[in-house]
């Protein structure tokens, strides 16, 4: 196996980064494609698996929430937010929410899931 010698500058491994990924487009996406799912899975799986709300665990459905809303101070700078959390050890302060449960999060005070769930507890309850 041959090993290519390290280049001398980062201003050269740069550009030779540049050009491998011009060179490699749809290896690069494939690989790059890969280890997204990679990390979030892991994430997903760190903080529970399924929806904190409604139980729903299918992957393709699950998203990482923020427990204190971004709003309230943490400041996002790009990128995946799955591997920054990787790159932390998973701290506190992150669930898994689907899609759904998320956006009425956003959008609402309280997830369409647990007002249903109040509104039989109070039908019950009324009776």
């Amino acid at each position: 196996m041959q090993y290519r010698k390290p280049l001398k500058t980062p201003l050269k491994a740069l550009e030779a980064n540049r050009k491998w990924v011009a060179q490699n487009k749809e290896r690069h996406r494939r690989v790059s494609r890969d280890r997204a799912r990679r990390y979030k899975t892991e994430a997903i799986e760190h903080y529970g698996g399924a929806c904190a709300c409604c139980g729903e665990d299918e992957m393709a459905f699950l998203t990482l929430d923020h427990i204190i809303p971004l709003k309230s101070g943490i400041r996002r700078d790009g990128g995946s937010q799955a591997f920054r959390l990787y790159q932390q050890d998973y701290p506190a302060g992150f669930q898994v929410l689907c899609y759904n449960c998320n956006c009425a999060k956003r959008t609402d005070s309280e997830c369409p899931h647990r007002l249903l769930v109040k509104r039989k507890l109070m039908l019950v309850g009324g009776r």
